[in-house]
């Protein structure tokens, strides 16, 4: 008998993600095999200094090197820039792109549901298997 592995679905709704303070702490990581990660919070902010969409083992076991922290997005809608991206600053998150964020889900990787106007933009973080890279696919559409 071949039995199928069901892995774990992680998903967040727009109520769950509008309550800042519990989103902030969900975390995600992926891996590639090679001590390597991707890592952050369900809100896309970086809130450790371990975060980052591409921290890589170069020298492993323990010597790991943040590549690639994060990525600043915007979506441009005729005259109208939203940026969807979030940092922390002291005492401050800017800017406050986790407002268009309506849904987060792992399944099994981190994926990101955001909304404004009537623009859809779905990203998807991976991190291919023994590969020292980091993919993130947008998929865009008009609802």
């Amino acid at each position: 008998m071949i039995r199928q592995m069901t892995l774990p679905s992680i998903k967040l709704n727009e109520n769950q993600l509008a309550d800042f303070d519990q989103a902030i702490r969900k975390e995600w990581l992926v891996t590639n095999g090679l001590g390597s990660y991707a890592a952050s919070t369900s809100l896309s902010i970086n809130t450790r200094k371990y975060h980052g969409l591409l921290v890589a083992a170069l020298h492993p076991p323990g010597d790991r090197t943040v590549c690639l922290a994060k990525l600043d997005e915007e979506l441009i809608v005729g005259n109208n820039i939203f940026n969807i991206g979030a940092n922390e600053f002291i005492n401050v998150i800017q800017p406050t792109g986790y407002h268009f964020l309506k849904e987060f889900s792992i399944s099994p990787f981190p994926t990101f549901l955001y909304k404004t106007e009537n623009i859809e933009v779905k990203k998807t973080i991976f991190m291919p298997y023994e590969r020292n890279a980091v993919v993130a696919v947008y998929h865009v559409k008009n609802s």
